[in-house]
This record gives C-alpha cells, sequence and structure tokens, in this order.
C-alpha cells in the first residue's frame, strides 16, 4: 500500500496539478520512497472504472470550496458517462455545505441529486460531541436526499464500543424506513482493516465497507455469496457488576473480543437484599462467520 508524502511548505491548493506530481512522494508502509506516478482521477477511472465486478464508485472529496462544485460534477460525469459507467458514481463530501453545492451542480446537470452524500466522522481529527443516542445519519439522509450513509469509528465518543451501538440503531433505521416509506440507503462503514471488525460489520447488515485489505473484504464476501460460510451468533452473560467495573465503563462486551458487543444492558442487585438493583448485567453476543461444511 502507498501513501503520499508532502515535500514542500507550499500549500497544495496553491499549487498547479504538474507540480504537485513534483513535490510528492509515494512511500510504502515502511516509509521508504517508491518511484510511482501520482495519477489522476481520470487515469484510476480509466484503469479501474470499467471492472464489470464494481457495482458502485465512491469517490471522497476533499475540497470544501463550494465554488467549484459544478467543476467537479461535470468534469467527473463527463468521464463517466464516456466510459458508461455514470450509473455506478457515487460523491462523498464530509462538508455539510459542500455536499449541498454538489447536490445544487447535479441537479443543473439533470442527474439525481442523492448521488451525493455527507460521510460522517472520516476525517482523523474529527471529533463529535453528544450522546450516541442522539446520532441520527440514516435520518438526515432522508431529510437531505443522501444516497448512502458513509459512518467512519470516529463518529462515536466511545471508541469501536460506541461505533457498534450506532451501526445497530443506523441498520435498524434504515430497514424501519424501507418498510414505511420504501426508502433505502445504504449504510457503509469507512477504513476497517481488522478481519474480526469487518466480519462484526458484515454480520451486523452494512451495505459496504471501506478497507485497504480488498482481497480480505472480498474473500469473504465471496464465501459467504457461495454458501461455505454463514453469519453466527453466540451470546454470553456477564456476571453482575459494579457500576466503575472497567467492562461497564470501558469497551463493555468487546472486551472479550473484536467480534463481541453489547446485546443487552440490565440493572442487577449485587447482593440478596440489594433493593435498588445498583449492579450492572451485561448480555453479549458474538456476530462472527462460521462455516457451513
Amino acid at each position: 500500500m502507498c501513501r503520499p508524502r508532502f515535500n514542500t511548505i507550499s500549500r497544495a491548493r496553491d499549487l498547479v496539478f504538474n507540480n504537485v506530481r513534483k513535490v510528492y512522494d509515494y512511500v510504502n508502509q515502511d516509509g521508504w520512497r517508491v518511484d510511482v506516478e501520482i495519477p489522476t482521477l481520470e487515469d484510476w477511472m480509466d484503469k479501474f472504472a470499467m471492472n464489470a465486478s464494481l457495482e458502485r464508485i465512491y469517490i471522497n472529496l476533499r475540497d470544501t470550496e463550494v465554488g467549484l462544485s459544478d467543476l467537479l460534477v461535470n468534469s467527473i460525469f463527463e468521464k463517466a458517462s464516456k466510459l458508461g459507467v455514470s450509473s455506478k458514481v457515487r460523491l462523498l463530501s464530509a462538508d455539510f455545505s459542500m455536499t449541498g453545492a454538489l447536490q445544487s451542480s447535479l441537479g443543473r446537470r439533470g442527474l439525481d441529486i442523492s448521488i451525493a452524500s455527507r460521510s460522517f466522522g472520516e476525517d482523523i481529527a474529527a471529533v463529535r460531541l453528544g450522546s450516541d443516542d442522539n446520532f441520527n445519519a440514516v435520518g438526515e439522509a432522508n431529510d437531505e436526499c443522501y444516497d448512502s450513509v458513509p459512518l467512519a469509528e470516529t463518529i462515536s465518543g466511545f471508541g469501536w464500543r460506541g461505533y457498534q451501538y450506532i451501526i445497530k440503531r443506523m441498520v435498524t433505521k434504515r430497514n424501519d424506513l424501507q418498510s414505511s416509506d420504501g426508502r433505502y440507503h445504504s449504510i457503509i462503514s469507512v477504513n476497517f482493516d481488522s478481519v474480526e471488525k469487518i466480519s462484526w460489520l458484515m454480520c451486523a447488515g452494512v451495505d459496504g465497507i471501506v478497507t485497504n485489505k480488498v482481497s480480505l473484504l472480498s474473500n469473504l464476501n465471496l464465501r459467504r455469496v457461495l454458501g461455505l460460510v454463514q453469519c453466527c451468533t453466540e451470546e454470553r452473560e456477564l456476571p453482575c457488576l459494579q457500576p466503575l467495573d472497567i467492562r461497564v465503563t470501558g469497551q463493555g462486551c468487546s472486551t472479550l473480543g473484536i467480534n463481541w458487543g453489547d446485546e443487552e444492558i440490565n440493572r442487577c442487585p449485587l447482593f440478596d437484599l440489594d433493593l435498588f438493583s445498583s449492579g450492572v448485567k451485561l448480555k453479549c453476543a458474538k456476530r462472527s462467520f462460521c462455516s457451513t461444511l
């Protein structure tokens, strides 16, 4: 896997692309330079976009200057149209205003505005304040006409445990909305490479996963499609715990393993005369793949 390294003090937006190519290096995971040329979006689409196995092509736009939305939309869809893949393309932006501008540009071009969706929590430095109970990305997607709901782990203020909780809620809201209004918003989990987390997310009901381990995800999905593996659930109850127990205040059931999560959280008596049920009982569920053979 390669990633770019910037070898200049100038801002990228102050440089034309030819200069950006000169001052960017690709380095591997060990930090060593790799002699490859940075591809443009057109280069990438020429090489990959016509792959018949691609059901969707998500293009994450980092620029937040709303004045560029027409240029971006026209450039992307002129190329996509030439390649015959316009129906596969989806646009993402972490910025609410930019997402709205992209939708306006899509409308002016006669395209479905839902092609542009807001992504949530994707930036590494993103911090979201407030309770996970109040977070409702599916509701915003429905209100703002987003096709997809991309969710990164940083949307939760409680790490992987909180993200599991949010995903379960969003999957339920997506399914309820489909049943009541006939609308379906694809839930995409962003930036996950762990096989345990990928397995949990697939079994939890997300529609897609953005990962650096593409072959791993593809292999898991192929084995599921072929009926070689299926999602299995194992349940376990923890004993009645003190409210300040690290398993209660920390990562909950995921302390049993990454593919374990909280199924139920109930009060329980810590001793025979505990009339106020001051303890906490966690019912845990493990979601993973198991062989059908």
